[in-house]
């Protein structure tokens, strides 16, 4: 008996994303907001990823090692801390990294063993498609184990929708289980228990599980999984570890920015001590696989002291590999660049969101765009890769504060940059002041006094155009850590710009000219070369 299987990403081909989205009309928000992250190739729609597999392994062998860039190169942190958390809980699992690539070795789990729950992972998750897809997989070839679905796709939704709309969305995905937590860990080893032991679920708390032809919620009781006390043993996955992984040393974050749900949704700020950091990373270590490691906590340099402990831990064992992580530029000095540059740091997400004072303060980031000048200024002195994250259409933006934020990127200089349109999650802290800004709608269909989606969508495409000093990193599929994956396959980050410059070049073409099918010949062979 396997107590239970994890299934990670779900990269759906994104030709039918494409589609999908395209359905809802190509003047829509939702295809005007993709339609910056892919070209036209030979009559397919292909994002960065994959136009990169395709020329780079033109004359290459796939089995390189490394194979295609995708989600499936980085290992997931969730499969890897959930497996840690029932292995030490004398409970068995297996794992499906990357279903879209491991679906032969999943019919043979699914066909041969025993199986009592399978956990669905949905950290990236704004959808249900890619879980309803693999839950319709899972059906043709088991129909006895039963199926869970976890946090944060489900905690989201259950705050989101009402009671029919959400009876209506569960009934849709047809999983056993969905567990509604900001952790779920210990509901998981509760719902297993059930299964083996024939104990009713109905005294498990923090689900929702099907009852004839409804699903019954269970009272919310928050779970206190301590991370002090369940860090990763990576020993446990080093027959399935690739060059790339991610791991965490904290749990939610210590701010409360107005357009983000992270701190309700995930719970009390929590971090793990230095030592335990250490125990971590040496197994990581001692695996003798991993190269480059994303550091995925909300914030990694928050409080300072602790940071410049983990630095000069990282120092002082030399560890082998490289990384990244987010980082608030604004609470940085010299020396903590300094440790990161020795201590192997290869480039952060800087959660920067916009140039203009006014625009951070509505978003409450108490963050000053001076500070963000010297960190900046820091991390381009030390030769640390920064990826600049910017926000357009938050309640209060102006084309005068757009343009601040222009004008800022081409002053400041992050290596790269990437210009979403702003979410309105209804959940989030902006929604106390709904009639301050007289917001209405939601999602990305939204207004408010001063702007409203349509003008920030045309916005961050104008955004594309302006900037000359900063070089846009396309969003989906791609984004931040894939500029890391492609420096360890050895190709030099003067390349790696060439590369993505091509292919923004691609993008601003197919805007200019929508009418015209195929990107040019030239910029086919700009990529080509720089991938050569």
């Amino acid at each position: 008996m396997i107590d239970c299987v994890f299934i990670g990403y779900n990269d759906m081909p994104f030709a039918i994303v494409e589609k999908t989205m395209g359905a809802k009309g190509k003047d829509s928000i939702d295809y005007k907001n993709l339609n910056i992250n892919f070209i036209n190739y030979k009559g397919l729609p292909l994002t960065a990823s994959e136009v990169f597999n395709t020329f780079y392994y033109e004359n290459r062998d796939m089995n390189d090692g490394i194979g295609p860039m995708n989600f499936d190169n980085i290992f997931s942190p969730a499969i890897a801390y959930l497996g840690t958390y029932l292995d030490r809980r004398k409970l068995s699992f297996e794992f499906i990294n990357f279903f879209q690539d491991e679906k032969e070795r999943l019919i043979s789990l699914l066909e041969e063993n025993q199986i009592a729950t399978i956990g669905i992972i949905t950290t990236f998750y704004v959808s249900a498609f890619p879980i309803i897809d693999i839950i319709g997989f899972i059906r043709r070839h088991n129909t006895d184990a039963k199926i869970v679905v976890g946090a944060p796709y489900v905690a989201s939704q259950f705050r989101s929708l009402d009671e029919e709309s959400q009876q209506k969305l569960l009934k849709t995905i047809g999983a056993d289980f969905y567990v509604n937590s900001a952790q779920g860990e210990a509901t998981l080893v509760r719902i297993i228990d059930s299964i083996k032991n024939n104990i009713p679920v109905s005294d498990i708390n923090n689900i929702a599980y099907r009852l004839g032809d409804k699903y019954v919620k269970t009272p919310v009781l928050e779970e206190d999984n301590k991370l002090e006390e369940n860090t990763v043993n990576w020993k446990l996955f080093k027959d399935s570890l690739g060059s790339f992984t991610a791991a965490r040393t904290a749990i939610s974050c210590p701010f409360s920015c107005m357009f983000c749900g992270l701190p309700k949704q995930a719970g009390k700020y929590q971090t793990i001590s230095v030592e335990a950091i250490e125990r971590e990373f040496n197994t990581i270590e001692e695996t003798g696989k991993i190269k480059y490691i994303n550091i995925v906590d909300d914030t990694f340099n928050i409080p300072l002291d602790r940071f410049k402990d983990i630095l000069r831990m990282m120092i002082r064992n030399k560890y082998s590999f490289k990384w990244t992580s987010n980082l608030r530029c604004q609470f940085v000095d010299e020396e903590t660049i300094q440790l990161m540059k020795e201590a192997a740091c290869e480039g952060v997400f800087l959660g920067i969101e916009s140039g203009n004072q006014q625009i951070l303060q509505n978003m409450s980031k108490f963050a000053s765009i001076d500070k963000y000048r010297t960190g900046l200024s820091l991390l381009n002195k030390y030769g640390i890769i920064s990826f600049a994250s910017i926000i357009v259409g938050f309640p209060g933006e102006t084309y005068d504060t757009f343009m601040d934020t222009v004008n800022f990127i081409e002053e400041c200089q992050p290596t790269f940059y990437n210009a979403k349109i702003w979410y309105y999650d209804i959940n989030t802290p902006i929604t106390g002041q709904k009639e301050k800004y007289d917001i209405k709608g939601s999602g990305l269909q939204w207004s408010h006094s001063t702007m409203d989606s349509e003008t920030a969508i045309n916005l961050v495409h104008e955004m594309l155009f302006k900037i000359q000093n900063s070089i846009f990193g396309p969003q989906y599929n791609f984004e931040f850590v894939a500029i890391f994956n492609l420096l360890h396959r050895g190709i030099a980050l003067d390349n790696i710009k060439k590369f993505i410059m091509s292919f923004n070049q691609g993008v601003k073409q197919k805007l200019i000219n929508p009418g015209i099918p195929e990107i040019s010949s030239e910029i086919v062979e700009s990529m080509r070369k720089a991938l050569a």
